[in-house]
């Protein structure tokens, strides 16, 4: 569901239902609360009977669209935000589906506006960065000063924590490109 661009409700534009693919119907909603929980970026998402027409059409889980509105709500304009995802009808075909690999396996579903919207110079950087840090300690060391410790460490305890393994290396993958920090963060 979009609005109108002077219609937001809850300061957002973009309304994602998602029927959910577990048998819980509550596992989703549960990993997107404990994710904001413990401050990771995150949508915001409620369980919904959705109606249309004045008929029922089920449960379905209210997902917050992660676009500039997302960031904007929560501070972090302007930035980069990636979208990395090898799977179904996004996929490219005849190329490595190794997200980390390749910079143009990315999108950007938001735009840090001082570049270029097809500039992937930051993502690039980080990539060749990441490569490079498996055979050089000072590569290894910049690193650690883009794609922080306590962020990724966190976003890991977190998928062990709620079992869900949905971004992989290969697709459902987003990050956060802010140059002003000079960070990477996973969504």
């Amino acid at each position: 569901l979009k609005t109108r661009k002077k219609h937001l409700i809850d300061r957002r534009r973009v309304f994602n239902y998602v029927t959910p693919q577990e048998p819980n119907y509550i596992d989703n909603y549960v990993a997107y609360s404990i994710a904001r929980w413990i401050n990771i970026f995150s949508p915001e998402s409620r369980l919904v009977e959705l109606y249309i027409n004045e008929s029922s059409y089920g449960i379905y889980n209210e997902v917050e669209q992660l676009d500039e509105g997302f960031l904007r709500n929560r501070g972090l304009m302007p930035v980069n935000l990636y979208k990395g995802e090898q799977t179904n009808v996004e996929k490219k075909m005849a190329i490595d589906p190794h997200l980390f690999s390749n910079p143009r396996l990315w999108s950007k579903t938001a735009v840090f506006n001082q570049v270029a919207e097809d500039d992937f110079s930051d993502l690039s950087y980080f990539l060749e960065l990441l490569r490079k840090a498996e055979t050089s300690n000072s590569a290894f060391s910049r690193l650690k000063n883009v794609a922080r410790f306590e962020d990724w460490a966190k976003y890991s305890a977190f998928e062990t924590l709620v079992q869900s393994w949905h971004s992989t290396e290969t697709g459902n993958m987003r990050l956060i490109l802010d140059p002003w920090q000079g960070s990477i963060k996973p969504v």
